[in-house]
């Protein structure tokens, strides 16, 4: 049997991830391991990097169920700024010749209210994102977004998603680069371009996953103009359209 891929996804908040992966991980040729490894941030890059190695040499080690004997590609994700230390998942990436899957997303405006919608639905129900489901919890309704909390999300996300667009500029493996509309909008195409990547045949996929946030903004923020106005100008602007 030839030897599995190995492959990393790389990504911030809300850029499709969470529906990707549970897509990715319906591939009954697929191992994909979650993201424990942002879950062990705080114990260290060593503790990181031993689960990362166990992942790629030894997965029938880890303690969970995720693990396919049969896989064709093994892998995991993880949020940059979870990484604790960057330097040594470059290297990482390099030596192991990781085929990264770079998630992004270019409104950064649809990003932040994502993003605070789901910090608030956790607060409130526990979860980040909405299962298709019965018992599922209703997606919220519209409501106000106070600007200073606007405002510093998305600049923190802007940093964020700076520095990990920084840190994929400096990858010599192979990259492949998924925008979050072309997720929602193609996501039988994504996986079937996803799978190519990966060297791994296509598998059908239902949806799990139901979008918090509207597409179209308005049905999700009602202060929309007020937050529009902090931008007006500025190369952000045509974000709240």
């Amino acid at each position: 049997m030839s030897t599995p891929t190995s492959y990393v996804i790389l990504f911030e908040g809300r850029t499709g991830s969470t529906m990707f992966g549970k897509m990715l991980k319906q591939n009954p040729v697929i191992t994909f391991m979650g993201e424990t490894a942002g879950e062990l941030f705080p114990q260290g890059w060593d503790v990181q990097l031993d689960w990362m190695t166990r992942v790629y040499d030894q997965p029938e080690t880890l303690e969970d169920n995720r693990y396919r004997p049969n896989s064709q590609a093994i892998g995991f994700k993880v949020k940059l700024r979870e990484v604790a230390s960057p330097e040594g998942m470059h290297d990482l990436i390099h030596e192991r010749q990781l085929k990264v899957i770079y998630m992004t997303r270019a409104n950064l405006v649809k990003q932040t209210v994502s993003s605070i919608r789901a910090m608030d639905l956790f607060e409130d129900k526990g979860v980040y994102n909405i299962r298709i489901q019965p018992d599922a919890p209703d997606v919220p309704g519209a409501y106000a977004i106070p600007p200073e909390c606007f405002q510093e999300v998305f600049q923190w996300l802007e940093d964020a998603e700076q520095r990990l667009a920084t840190f994929i500029q400096t990858l010599t493996v192979p990259v492949l680069k998924l925008e979050y509309a072309e997720v929602v909008n193609d996501l039988e195409g994504t996986l079937k371009q996803a799978c190519t990547f990966l060297d791994v045949p296509p598998a059908p996929f239902v949806h799990t996953t139901r979008k918090i946030t509207s597409d179209q903004l308005s049905d999700s923020v009602t202060n929309l103009e007020e937050l529009r106005a902090l931008y007006q100008g500025t190369s952000y602007e045509w974000m709240f359209k």
